[in-house]
């Protein structure tokens, strides 16, 4: 498996690439390859202003995961944020 950019060879256990970054967020915010994948299908899809593909699934009441991943694999995670928190990374990130 080969890294994105910055990826260094990261690969991981859903069978797509990841940069550095991306797996140390999934590491420290304790997001695993199933939480991934039930983003990844279930989520609803926007594009990030840098073309990245953002992933939006309500786990809960009022709570998202939030997958932001580009050519080179997953670039960050969020877990559980409140949805105020998700509209102000999507003003921020230019979220359509």
């Amino acid at each position: 498996m080969g890294g994105g950019a910055g990826g260094g060879g990261f690969g991981n256990t859903y069978g797509g690439k990841n940069t550095k970054h991306g797996a140390k967020r999934m590491v420290e915010r304790g997001f695993s390859d199933r939480d991934y994948r039930s983003t990844k299908k279930d989520g609803t899809v926007k594009t990030q202003s840098d073309g990245a593909k953002v992933y939006i699934n309500e786990v809960g009441p009022g709570r998202f995961d939030v997958l932001v991943e580009g050519q080179g694999g997953p670039v960050t995670v969020f877990k559980g944020l409140s949805q105020k928190s998700v509209d102000r990374l999507a003003k921020n990130y230019g979220w359509r």
